[in-house]
């Protein structure tokens, strides 16, 4: 399913639930008008009309829990993506580690940033501290140790190919160093 097809499930949910309630408004009233509030039909009336609003709600969240889940795994994949891409370039030579930090950080930040917006969408549907707004929340703090857990894995293949490139660097100096002390030790070189 691409985006644009779960946006409009979201929309058709949206009109389906909106539909739904007027109707059950309408046969509330209906009943309410010929029996009366207080009577024992229009109190179930009015029950049944809270029933449905619940219920209609319920499924509505449902799909856009659905919608947003849909959304993040769809980022992620665009994250892995990405990943794989920087580190073909880095492995090319046409980035440098540091680029590749760099550029990788960002795409991160970035996808933990949309992630984030959209449990933050999706918590404005539920009463705060209710049992499916906490799972969000819990939600949320996984999505940011993910991402921070990815920063430090990109920072810690920084360090190891930035000590890799000084090893390189060095490993002339040493051959050389090693040859001389080699040739001083065997008496062919003094200092």
């Amino acid at each position: 399913e691409t985006l644009a097809d779960l946006k409009e499930q979201e929309a058709a949910q949206a009109g389906n639930t909106a539909k739904i309630i007027e109707l059950a408004r309408q046969e509330a009233d209906a009943v309410i008008s010929t029996y009366g509030r207080e009577s024992a039909e229009g109190k179930n009336a009015e029950r049944a009309y809270l029933d449905a609003v619940t219920k209609a709600t319920a499924e509505a969240n449902a799909v856009k829990a659905k919608a947003t889940d849909d959304q993040i795994e769809r980022l992620n994949k665009e994250l892995q993506a990405g990943l794989q891409h920087d580190q073909a370039l880095f492995e090319q030579g046409q980035i440098s580690a540091s680029q590749r930090a760099q550029m990788e950080t960002q795409l991160v930040e970035s996808i933990t940033t949309q992630e984030t917006k959209l449990i933050n969408d999706l918590e404005q549907l539920y009463a705060k501290n209710s049992k499916d707004w906490q799972t969000l929340e819990d939600k949320k703090k996984q999505i940011a140790q993910q991402g921070a857990s990815e920063i430090e894995k990109i920072n810690d293949q920084q360090n190891k190919a930035l000590q890799q490139s000084y090893q390189m660097a060095l490993k002339p100096i040493q051959s050389g160093f090693d040859t001389m002390l080699h040739g001083m030790m065997s008496g062919h070189e003094t200092f």
